[in-house]
């Protein structure tokens, strides 16, 4: 199971789940619709050497004008399947994404640009702040 906030929406004729193999084997995915949730497995040609724990941390949400935005980090912790050590954590992705609800029960961090800066896209104005999510500035 993923952790909240490291999925995607499906939906017919967009495109929102990426997949890249950077690998020599050959993988599967496949998944169905259950009472509640998207389910499904990743099935592989070969034995893998090592197995991954994917994890969401920093996450922060922000109001930029009327919109909300949720910024988190993704990691993966690398395990050696062979003698089941843990070999290393690992950064995956930091990401910021417009979310279309407003957040309850967390803390909410509102931000202005400073005088005369231009805001195309606040994602990207996020994202230029720091590699990632920028800190929490009351106001």
């Amino acid at each position: 199971m993923l952790p909240w906030g490291t999925g995607c929406s499906i939906v017919y004729n967009y495109v929102d789940l990426q997949v890249r193999n950077d690998t020599e084997s050959t993988f599967q995915l496949r998944v169905h619709v259950g009472d509640r949730y998207l389910e499904g497995e990743l099935r592989v040609d070969r034995a893998q050497e090592r197995s991954y724990s994917v994890y969401g941390q920093n996450e922060r949400f922000y109001r930029v004008g009327g919109e909300h935005f949720r910024a988190n980090q993704i990691w993966r912790t690398v395990i050696d399947r062979r003698t089941g050590n843990r070999l290393g954590e690992e950064l995956v992705r930091s990401n910021c994404a417009l979310v279309k609800y407003v957040p309850e029960g967390v803390p909410l961090h509102a931000l202005t640009p400073m005088k005369g800066e231009v805001v195309d896209d606040p994602r990207h104005w996020l994202n230029r702040l720091g590699g990632e999510p920028p800190e929490p500035q009351q106001r």
